[in-house]
Order: structure tokens, then sequence, then C-alpha cells
């Protein structure tokens, strides 16, 4: 759940995080949300690279819905509040139906928070006062719903500050309560809960306890990137050293809070703190330059003239036009004053405004609207119990009644405002007023009265000018107070910086450790050079900087480093080679000296053997790979730069050292293994060639030997009928016993050589065939049934019968023909030698899907073999036995094995004879 605001601390591991572009989507998206208000430009940036990161799943919903409310924020202090309105509303709807997600629920009603938070502020500034408590309500409820301690200890701090408004006893007795609290708080909670704090404190005018609270708001809000709280807080500050008539201090805190709003661009509160100046500028006597500044801030608040904000600024103008005797425009302000006060129930301006309109028209001369605005004013001040307001009203009353010549009611409006002022704790009567009373006594001839209030203004005045003193005196200690404070807040600082840094380098060397573990397993996974020396050119590069690296491997004979790769900048540079009786080669004293070698050094220095073809190396690495106890090589990365490696960049090197060696080893034996297997295989093959053509020698000397025998036993008789026709011996009966016999021996030869060249042909067919044929899909069942169907009459003939138990639907793509071949040579090695001169056998063959394979049985009920047999019934060179094992069986190993890419083996089956079983894959002949 992405929290509220964070501090710097936790901002600096976030960004760690995404410049070492390791963050993910969710980690953007916080960054952008914690830089909303301190670093503006880098939150748009942060939010476009969060966008491109997230897809369509609800969670990444979530994270698109705070990327919109943070745009919403934008728009609110940039003071475009009806698009901030529009899409923070939006942004609420759609963040509560997601809230009905379990595994998002926090994360929903944390965002509906915010958004509620932020909507309260719009409504406020747009004037609706009762929105914006109820909003706050609901942001308090959806914390609570979300449980967030942070947010929830924050919207209690805004509500009660909203509450001292109202009911200044209430919100002060809650806010006392979190006192002893606050230090334990996180910054942004205790910022809100000092700025409640101080305006608690402002308003029962204790002021140094208000700068206080203030200036620490101020200072917490600044650690977690709280700019506008900073400015307010700021502005605040400058507020009450100005009631304390340090002006000049008021001035410090008020330039403050104007460079820091200057940084952000937001108009309104920049506007305000220009605002601020002014009256610090009244304070001076600059009513001229002052109302420059609010008039010049009235033109940028034209397109929210309904904001709180401006009726700041109308009242100012107002005063300060008055201050410079401009009373028709001051009346102007103020009746413009009024008239949104009444609309939007601003009380407290709404007073001003009938105080400023009485001031303005008694300066015109204008005494009966003066007086009428000044006595309306002086019913809404005794409604609303401001005894100071009607303090002001009673003596604005007075000068009017004075300019009518109207002595009594002077002088009871004077006597009232003095009842009223005299009732008020703590407040020191006006000076201003005993002397309207002395000289009003003194024009009637009352001198001993007019004596008395005088000596009691005189009184009074020294009374304020002792209390001008004491409050700056106070002013003085609470800038040493002030000062103090800063001087702790940058010691703090400064160790939160430290912390951070450590965070920081503690981050970046778990990032890169994890990110090296990460290389190192791609590193020693390669087992080609080719794939090892391309990989480790590519991290070199990645993970360190180098303008020039190069990796060198030893010769068998130990004699010579051959470069593998050398890149100077972009550049691949030609092979290298280094002699190991180089006595200056840096590489060579790495090998020798098996250590690595950092070396710093001047760029006039050319003793380095850089193995850079033209620009001066002036730092270098040398390290040499070293596994089971050889040195195999060495890697070298240099900078042109000085000092460029420190303690970071030789963890990194080491670490890539070290996997580079381990992976040159394991590719280097790979490399020899498949070399002896190539090597083994060509032998095998050799075997094989000859057992097969020894085989297949055996297998055509028996029908080669009988053509033989019955070709001598024909020309033997064809010499014996010769001999008798000569000797004119020759009888009819020993004719054609001749041509009986010589019929029948030439049918057996005939018989024999096709035997031979049957023999001769499936040997080619086994040599050729998986050159010339093509894998298809086919049916098993089909193709088996076919197969079966060639042998069936044979089968039927010796009253044998042949089960086919192969269920429909097992594809294969694979080798129909030579499948078929295969068990047909079974099915005629059974008929031939499984049933000897037994009639009535079974042969049932059966198939059975096993995942992505399938297991095809060829079982008999026949005689069986000894094992010593079935061991050798795929070598045709095998001993003799009952079932012998011609050329067919090993044709029928060698398709299924290397064309159809299975096995075949032979065991005792389940009806009491032979088995073989062919476990054969759904998909071959790929790579065909």
């Amino acid at each position: 759940m992405i929290a509220f605001f964070e501090t710097n601390a936790k901002l600096t591991a976030l960004q760690s995080r995404a410049q070492l572009d390791v963050a993910d989507a969710a980690d953007l998206v916080a960054l952008a949300w914690y830089m909303r208000q301190s670093a503006q430009a880098q939150a748009q940036v942060l939010a476009q690279r969060a966008l491109l990161r997230l897809d369509r799943s609800p969670a990444h919903q979530l994270l698109r819905l705070r990327l919109d409310l943070l745009r919403a924020e934008r728009h609110w202090l940039c003071s475009e509040h009806q698009a901030a309105l529009a899409l923070a509303q939006a942004c609420l709807e759609q963040a509560g139906a997601l809230s009905s997600q379990a595994a998002l629920q926090h994360s929903a009603h944390a965002l509906c928070c915010d958004a509620h938070e932020l909507l309260s502020w719009l409504v406020f500034e747009l004037g609706d006062v009762k929105a914006r408590h109820h909003h706050l309500q609901q942001a308090l409820r959806c914390a609570q719903q979300a449980e967030d301690a942070l947010r929830n200890e924050y919207l209690q701090a805004s509500i009660l500050a909203a509450l001292g408004l109202y009911e200044p006893a209430a919100a002060e007795a809650q806010l006392q309560a979190w006192l002893p609290h606050l230090a334990g708080l996180h910054p942004v909670s205790r910022a809100a809960f000092h700025n409640a704090l101080g305006l608690q404190m402002h308003m029962s005018e204790n002021m140094a306890e208000a700068i206080g609270h203030y200036m620490q708001a101020c200072q917490d809000a600044q650690q977690c990137g709280q700019s506008r709280r900073a400015i307010v807080c700021a502005g605040n500050v400058s507020r009450v050293l100005l009631n304390l008539n340090d002006v000049h201090a008021a001035l410090e805190w008020i330039e403050k809070a104007i460079d820091i709003a200057r940084q952000t661009q937001w108009r309104s509160l920049y506007h305000d703190s220009m605002t601020q100046y002014a009256s610090c500028l009244r304070q001076l006597g600059r009513f001229s330059e002052g109302l420059e500044l609010v008039q010049e801030t009235m033109q940028a608040l034209q397109s929210n003239p309904h904001s709180h904000r401006y009726s700041q600024c109308l009242q100012m103008m107002g005063e300060l036009q008055s201050d410079l005797g401009q009373h028709a425009d001051a009346l102007q302000s103020f009746s413009k004053l009024q008239e949104q006060a009444a609309r939007r129930g601003y009380h407290n301006f709404q007073a001003a405004a009938l105080s400023g309109q009485a001031k303005s028209l008694l300066g015109l001369a204008r005494f009966d609207a003066a007086r009428q605005c000044a006595e309306e004013g002086l019913r809404f001040a005794q409604e609303m119990r401001d005894p100071l307001g009607q303090v002001e009203l009673l003596e604005v009353l007075a000068h009017i009644h004075a300019a009518n010549q109207d002595a009594g009611r002077q002088r009871a409006c004077l006597l009232q405002a003095l009842e009223i002022a005299d009732s008020i704790h703590g407040m020191q009567t006006s000076s201003s007023l005993l002397d309207s009373l002395a000289d009003l006594h003194a024009a009637q001839g009352d001198f001993l009265q007019a004596n008395t209030y005088s000596q009691h203004a005189g009184r009074v005045r020294e009374d304020k000018l002792r209390q001008d003193t004491l409050q700056r005196l106070q002013s003085l200690q609470t800038r040493h107070h002030a000062e103090r404070m800063q001087i702790e807040a940058e010691q703090l600082q400064q160790q939160a910086q430290a912390e951070a840094l450590r965070v920081q380098a503690l981050a970046e060397t778990g990032d890169t450790l994890s990110h090296l573990s990460a290389v190192g397993r791609e590193i020693t996974a390669c087992r080609d050079l080719a794939g090892l020396f391309a990989s480790m050119e590519n991290h070199v590069r990645n993970l360190l900087q180098a303008d020039y690296c190069a990796l060198l491997v030893m010769d068998a004979e130990g004699s010579a480093l051959h470069s593998v790769f050398r890149i100077q900048g972009q550049t691949h540079l030609p092979p290298y080679r280094v002699s190991m009786d180089n006595p200056s080669a840096f590489a060579v004293q790495c090998v020798r000296e098996q250590r690595e070698l950092v070396l710093f050094l001047p760029p006039d220095d050319r003793h380095i053997n850089r193995l850079a073809d033209v620009d001066i190396t002036q730092s270098a690495l040398f390290a040499p790979l070293i596994a089971g106890g050889r040195v195999l090589g060495v890697m070298t990365i240099q900078s042109f730069a000085a000092h460029a490696y420190n303690e970071r960049e030789l963890l990194v090197f080491r670490n890539l050292c070290a996997y580079g060696a381990i992976a040159l080893d394991n590719a280097q034996a790979w490399q020899q293994v498949q070399e002896n297997q190539r090597q083994l295989v060509a032998q095998e093959k050799l075997a094989a060639l000859g057992g097969l053509v020894d085989g297949v020698a055996q297998a055509l000397l028996d029908p080669l030997t009988h053509c033989q025998q019955e070709i001598r036993a024909l020309h033997q008789a064809r010499t014996e009928l010769s001999q008798a026709f000569a000797a004119r011996t020759l009888q009819a009966a020993d004719l054609g016993q001749f041509i009986q016999q010589g019929l029948q021996q030439t049918r057996q030869a005939g018989e024999d050589l096709t035997r031979a060249a049957q023999l001769v042909t499936q040997f080619k067919q086994l040599a050729v065939q998986r050159a010339q044929l093509q894998a298809q899909e086919f049916d098993l069942a089909q193709v088996s049934q076919a197969a079966a169907a060639i042998v069936l009459a044979d089968f039927e003939q010796h009253a044998h019968r042949l089960e086919l138990a192969i269920a429909p639907g097992i594809v294969l793509h694979s080798f129909a023909g030579p499948y078929a071949q295969v068990l047909r040579i079974l099915l005629e090695n059974a008929l031939q030698h499984a049933f000897a001169a037994r009639r009535g056998g079974l042969l049932r063959i059966s198939a059975q899907l096993r995942g992505a394979r399938v297991e095809i049985r060829c079982e008999d009920d026949g005689g069986g073999m000894p094992p010593q047999t079935m061991a050798q019934i795929f070598n045709h060179s095998g001993p003799e036995h009952s079932r012998r094992p011609g050329l067919g069986l090993h044709i029928a190993y060698n398709i299924v094995t290397a064309l159809l890419e299975g096995k075949i083996n032979c065991c005792v089956g389940t009806l009491g004879g032979c088995c073989f079983m062919l476990d054969l894959p759904l998909r071959a002949g790929d790579g065909a």
C-alpha cells in the first residue's frame, strides 16, 4: 500500500532502485506519488515510465488511478479547480468499485482516503465549508478501513485544525492530549498536528507557542516532501512575527515561503505569499508597493473569484487603498468583499467588509451612508459576539457623529466602546479612543475630565511602548529559539542524510550483489566458449566503466596469452598475443603472481602495457582467472580517467572474474567431454558398422551356400548325363530324372537368391530411409491394422490368433512406413519362432498413452527364450537359440532408435511368452 507521503530517506532508497532500473511499476508509481510536491517534473517523468509498465490487471488499474489522482492534485495546486474536481471524483468512484476485491481492499480504501482529502481542499477553496467537513470525515473513515495509522493520524489533525475555527475550546483540549505523543509520530502526521496547534495558539494570541509549532510543522513538512504545507507554515510564521511588530523577521520568513513557492510554480500559493509580503510592506508604510503586489495577485486569482484566497486579497487591497486615501476604490473593494462574504458565509470577512465600507464612506464625506454601514456592522458584530469588531465600529460611528457635529452621540459611542474594551480580558484600551474622549470633553469645556482621559491615554501609550518592547524582545527570543531549532534541524537533517547515504549504500550493495548473482548464474551456465565470451563482454561493459576491456586465455602449452575479445570504446580490436616471457606486461605479471593488480598511473607514464592502441590509461584492473588451482587466463578493464575504480568496481570486477574462471573451466571441460563423446560415437559407429556388415555376411552366407550346392549338384548331374549320352547309354528315364531334378534344384537356388536379395534390400533401406522419408501424422490403430493384415493369412493358416487392442485416436507425428515395417518384422519373427510346430497360438498387440509418449506391446503365449538369449535378441551376431534373431530384429532395433526416436526391448510377457515393448514419442522427425 502506497503511503500518503514518505520521508526523504525512504525516497532516496526508491530513487536508487529507479536509477538501477530494478524498480517495478508499483515502485515507480509510489516514487512519483511521493515526489508530487517536492519535484513535480521528475514525478511526471516517473509517472510516464510507470504507465508503460502497467497492464489491465486490477492491481495495475489501482496504480493507474493513483497516477490519475496525482494529476488531479497537480491541477489543484496550479489553481485548475474544475479539472481537479472532475478527476478526483472519477478516481474516487473507480477506487470504490475496486475496494470490493479482497486482495485490493486496503490499497483501494487508501486511494479513496486520498481522493476525499484532496476534495476537501478543493471544495474549501471553492467556498463550500460544509462539504470540506464531510470529505474530511469520509477520508478518516476510509483510512480506518485501510487500517492505515499514518493517514488516520494525519486526518485527525486536519479535522481538529478545521474544528478550531468554530469550536476552539474543544479543538484545543483534543490537541493538547496529542501533544506528549508528537515526537514519536511520522513527520507527515507530526507536521499536521504542529500546524493545527500553531493555528490554535495563534487564535488564542499565544504568539511564542504559535511560532514554535509553525516552525516545527514547516521543518517536518520539508522532511517528507510536503512543499505546500511548508509554504503555508512559513507564511504563518511571518504573520505571527508581523503581529509582534518584528517586520524584518516577518519579511525573512515570507521570503522563504516565496522561494519555495517559486520553485514549485504554484500560482495560488505563490500569490498567497505575495499577499503576506504586501502586509509586511504595509507595516513598513510602503503602501504603494504593497498595493501593486496585491493587485498582481488579484489578477492571477480572477479564474476563481469566489475562493477564500480571493477574499483575503480583497480585504488587503481595500485596507491599502484606504491607507493611500483612495477611498472610492477602497469602497468598491470592501463592497465586493461584503457581497462575497455574505454569499459564502465568511463571517470574519463580512464584519471587516462593513467596517471598511464605513471608513471609506466617511473618507468620501458620505456620512449617512457611512453611519448606516457602521450601524449594520455593529449589529452583525454583536450577533457574532465579536467585541473587537464592536469596538472598531463604535469608533467609526464616533468619527461619523463628530463629522455631523453630534457630540452627544459621539460621546455615547466612545463611552460604549471604552466599556466594551475594558471588558475584554487582556486587551489594552486604544489610546486613540481615549484621546477622542479627551478632545470631546475639552471641546465641551470639561477640562478636568479631558485631563483624566489624556493622562490615561498617555499611560496606555507608555504601556503600548513597553508592550512593543516586550514583543520585540519576545520576537528576538523566538528568533533565537527558531535559529536554535534550525541548527538542531540541520544536525538532524545531516544525520538523516548520513543515514540515507548508508541506506543507499546498503541498497546499492544489495542490488549489486543480487544483480551479480543473476549474472553469475548466466555466465556459469554457458557451456560453449563463444557464448561465454559474448556474455562476459556484455556484462563487463554494462556493469563497469571501462574505456578498454580484454579477456586473455592461456594456450595449451602455457607459453602465451591469447585475447578472445578486446574492446576500446565501441570498437573491437584485432586479436592480441602476449608471451609469458614478456617481463613488462602487467597481464603476465598478474598470471605469474596469481593476484589482482590495481593500477593508478599518471598520464605521462608510458611503462604500462595498456593493451590499448592509442589512448593513455590512467586506471587499470587486472585479475587472474583461476579454477582448480590452474590459471586459465586474465581479464583487464582500463579507464583513461584518473582513480576511476573504487571498492564497488573492484567488488564487481572480482566477482565477474570468479564467475568467468568457473565458466571458462566448465566450458573447456565440456568441450573436452564433447570431443570424447564424438570419438566414442565414431568408434561405436565403426563397431556397429563392422558388426552390421558381419551380420549381413552371416545372413547372406546360408542362402548363397545352399544356392552354390544346388548349382554344383546340377552341374554334376549334367556331366553324368553328357557322359551317358556320349556312351550311348542314355535312357529316357535318366533324361526325365535329370529334368525333374534340375527343375527342383533351379527352383531352390532361385529361392535362396531371392532371400539374399531381400536381405540386401533391407540393409540398403536401413541406410537410406531416414534421408528419404518425411514425418507425417497418422493414426496408430489404422497403421497397425494395415501392417497386421499383411501377415494375417499366415497366422490363420497355422490356426494362430492375432489380436489388435489399440484404441483409435492415438495420433503420432512420425514415420508410418518404418513403424509398419517394424511391426511386420515382429509379427513375422513371432510366426517363425514363437510357436515352433504348435498350432493355436495367440499374439496380442496393445498400446497405452503415457504423457507425450505411447507404449506399444507385442506379446505372445509361445515358449519364450532363456534370459541370456533375450539379452542378445537384437544382436544378429549373438548365439544361436530357439528363436534365432536374424537381421530383421536388428533392422527393427535401428529403425526404432534412430528413425522413430524411441526405445525397444524384450522381456517376459503377461501371456507367458515373449513381449516386445516399443516406447515411442508422439512427435518425432522434426529434426530429420
